[in-house]
This record gives C-alpha cells, sequence and structure tokens, in this order.
C-alpha cells in the first residue's frame, strides 16, 4: 500500500513540477516577447536627427557634433522603457549636454511632437490631447499626468525658456 502511495505522490509530484515548468517557460517567452523592439533603426534614427535639429534651434545644444546622435537620451516617462518599445508614448528627453530632462517627446507610429517643458498649462494640454486621441487606458492616463507633473515639479529651478521653437507634429516616414 505504501509503495502504490508512494508511486502516486511521485507522479503528482511530477505532474506539478512538469506543469510549473510549463508555465515558466510560457511566462518568460511572453516577457521576452514584450520586450522585443518593434521601431526600426531607420525610425530611431530620425526621431533621434530630429530632436537634435531641435535643441541647435532653440540653442539648447551646443558644442556637440550634429551628427552625435548618441547626444540625447530618450526613456518613457511612465515605465522608463527607452525609445524603440512601444508605437505611442510619452518619453523625456535629457540632453547630456546639461543633463536636463526639459523635453517632452509624444510619439505616435511615426510622427513625433517636442514639447519644452516651460509652460506646465501648455505640457498638460498637449499630454491630455494626445492621451485623448490614442488608445491608453484612464489609469495609464493618470500615471502619465503623474510622472508630467513631477518632471514640471524637479525643473522648475532649472527650465530655460524657449526661443519659441514651434511644437510641431513632424513625420519620421
Amino acid at each position: 500500500m505504501r509503495q502504490v502511495k508512494r508511486k502516486i505522490d511521485n507522479k503528482t509530484t511530477k505532474r506539478c513540477r512538469s506543469k510549473f515548468l510549463i508555465t515558466i517557460l510560457i511566462l518568460f517567452s511572453a516577457t521576452i516577447a514584450q520586450s522585443q523592439k518593434i521601431e526600426t533603426e531607420e525610425l530611431e534614427v530620425c526621431i533621434r536627427k530630429q530632436i537634435i535639429d531641435f535643441l541647435i534651434k532653440d540653442n539648447r545644444l551646443t558644442g556637440v557634433d550634429k551628427n552625435n546622435l548618441n547626444s540625447v537620451h530618450i526613456s518613457e516617462l511612465v515605465n522608463k522603457k527607452v525609445l524603440g518599445y512601444s508605437k505611442y508614448g510619452i518619453y523625456y528627453i535629457t540632453d547630456y549636454a546639461t543633463n536636463f530632462q526639459n523635453l517632452i517627446l509624444l510619439k505616435k507610429d511615426k510622427m513625433i511632437k517636442i514639447i519644452v517643458v516651460s509652460d506646465s498649462k501648455q505640457l498638460m494640454n498637449e499630454i491630455s490631447s494626445f492621451l485623448s486621441e490614442t488608445a491608453f487606458t484612464d489609469y495609464e492616463s493618470i500615471e502619465y499626468f503623474k510622472a508630467a507633473i513631477e518632471l514640471l515639479e524637479r525643473n522648475m529651478t532649472r527650465i530655460k525658456s524657449s526661443n519659441n521653437v514651434n511644437s510641431i507634429w513632424i513625420d519620421c516616414n
């Protein structure tokens, strides 16, 4: 009787282990699939060039090689992922020359809009319009607003007024 029970326990244990391992593999595969870059290198280069051109026109990036596309860091505002992993998103831009995070990038597929974080009302209006045009949930929208407010608060003493470079949608096709 004990041997039969041990065999049953061993079979049950093996099945549970197998199911557990399969579940872990599925979750691991799903995580890897979610973290795959979805943007092309050409699109990322275009976006970086547009940002650097914007910074140069606004006298925010001086003494930096215009062809050095790595002179700016672009990170998603809420989940902190770098550019290239989402078709839609709100990003903050840090230029390495000043370490300021006072630019916001709105990204809709291949369209981008760069916003100077100096006017809180304009920034919130731009983000609100962007979020209403995209498929973000209410919770995600609230998280973006919170992150934008935190960015405004962090940079209030360091915000450099813009030279009125227009914030327009730019097509990176």
